[in-house]
């Protein structure tokens, strides 16, 4: 896998993917379903994006990106190769800059 990944960054300066693969849960909850309802792995069916960047070392940051139909957040995953975090966060930078989210919260519940 991390070649893979060297390969891949000798082509493209970053990778940006979702962070996770359903909208928010609650903790300690298995049994999620993907935004067309199609039940996940409970263990790693709703991290598809986050365990091989983890498996493989790279760092990552991961910037809020959006809501959800139901106004929960989504998160982007920024991925750069190895010791790369400087990239990472020039991205991060930019896009939080560009604020797409900005003056918009979750609704809070109980």
């Amino acid at each position: 896998m991390r070649a893979a990944f060297v390969d891949l960054f000798s082509r493209v300066d970053a990778l940006v993917t979702p962070t996770v693969a359903v909208t928010a849960f609650g903790a300690g909850q298995l049994g999620v379903a993907s935004i067309d309802g199609t039940p996940v792995d409970p263990h790693l069916g709703w991290s598809p994006f986050s365990w091989p960047i983890n498996l493989a070392g790279l760092p990552a940051a991961t910037v809020p990106c959006g809501f959800d139909r139901d106004g929960l957040p989504i998160g982007l995953q920024i991925i750069a190769p190895w010791l790369d975090e400087p990239t990472i966060f020039k991205i991060a930078a930019a896009f939080e800059e560009a604020q797409p989210w900005a003056g918009r919260w979750p609704e809070m519940r109980r």
